[in-house]
């Protein structure tokens, strides 16, 4: 699919650069328009999230040819990323393990092979971290057995919503070793976050009056449930469970403001809207950072949006434009919302 929408993007744009001096720009514009949006169209079919080919639609309408550049880089990672996990042709085979000792020793055994290593907690390289996921989509949809064990390791070291969805899509797989590791890979992040909890309970039982054993606490409920490695009736649970904690731990230190935009952003998951606005009335009023108030008049402006207040939506809109936070979520959402005047 990934070739045939390359293909066709290439050949628009070689088209219209052979038509540049020929015909009238008009009709250059008219046909670089309806070409943009059967391209769109395309990607739609073949992703849960338009967001991506919406921006693909978007600037390939503005920027003819955008996409070919596009395409052409992920290929090229693609094949940086497979010449980076493939395993040496010459390895012997593998005897698939059983128990979580046996999977472990097998991980490390594999990871020890590879030279990316993605355990490192640096900033920018999780964002190259999160900028690859789709060339671990490719192996992840491909054929190759070898290659697929290797992308589900690399995955279980990457915790975030898109490295946890390609490993349940791995779960799915027809090959049973492939269903194997994805499901120990999720079993085992489940397992080190439910221990992280475990370890702020104790702390929790021994210092009582620390505020920030509940501030941790509630990160790592927050942060459960964000991941989404849990079912929707436990992450209602672990969203509640979260909401105490911070709490809790305001009524022992009440010097953390920014605490309150991780209480709006739960009551924002639990779509808790009229309360949301109510709290966030009382929150603007207090000593916030930039971009933290920035988050809040952010979360004001969803709830408006949803209770379909638009005048009210509008001023949020001004008020985030000029905020100066540079938030690329918050940008996109806010465009979104301007061109519905």
């Amino acid at each position: 699919m990934k070739k045939k929408l390359f293909l066709f993007s290439f050949i628009k744009a070689l088209l219209l650069l052979l038509l540049w001096s020929r015909v009238n720009i008009l009709i250059l514009i008219g046909l670089n328009l309806i070409a943009s949006i059967a391209f769109t169209y395309k990607l739609l079919q073949k992703t849960q999230n338009p967001i991506y080919p919406l921006f693909f639609g978007v600037m390939e309408i503005c920027i003819p040819g955008f996409s070919t550049i596009s395409l052409a880089m992920n290929e090229i990672s693609y094949r940086l990323m497979k010449k980076l996990l493939v395993e040496n042709k010459n390895a012997q085979s593998y005897r698939l393990p059983f128990g979580e000792e046996h999977y472990q020793r097998f991980t490390v055994s594999r990871e020890n092979e590879i030279t990316y290593d993605y355990v490192s907690s640096d900033p920018q390289k999780i964002l190259y971290d999160h900028f690859q996921i789709e060339p671990f989509l490719d192996i992840i949809e491909g054929v190759d057995l070898d290659l697929k064990i290797s992308a589900i390791v690399k995955l279980s070291h990457i915790k975030s919503r898109e490295s946890i969805s390609l490993l349940k899509m791995a779960q799915e797989d027809e090959n049973y070793e492939v269903r194997y590791f994805a499901s120990n890979s999720l079993s085992l992040m489940e397992k080190s976050l439910i221990e992280e909890i475990d370890t702020y309970n104790k702390s929790v039982n021994e210092y009582m009056d620390d505020h920030q054993n509940y501030t941790f606490r509630g990160l790592a409920y927050l942060n459960m449930y964000y991941l989404g490695i849990i079912d929707q009736a436990i992450g209602r649970v672990f969203l509640e469970q979260a909401l105490n904690n911070f709490l809790y731990s305001l009524q022992i230190n009440l010097n953390q403001n920014y605490l309150f935009v991780k209480i709006v952003e739960i009551y924002n998951y639990q779509k808790e809207y009229e309360k949301m606005l109510e709290l966030i009335t009382d929150i603007l009023q207090k000593d916030l950072s930039q971009d933290d108030r920035a988050k809040v008049q952010f979360y004001q402006a969803e709830a408006h949006f949803y209770l379909k207040k638009f005048d009210a939506l509008k001023k949020d809109c001004a008020i985030i434009i000029n905020s100066g936070s540079d938030i690329p979520l918050m940008r996109e959402s806010v465009r979104m919302w301007e061109g519905m005047r």
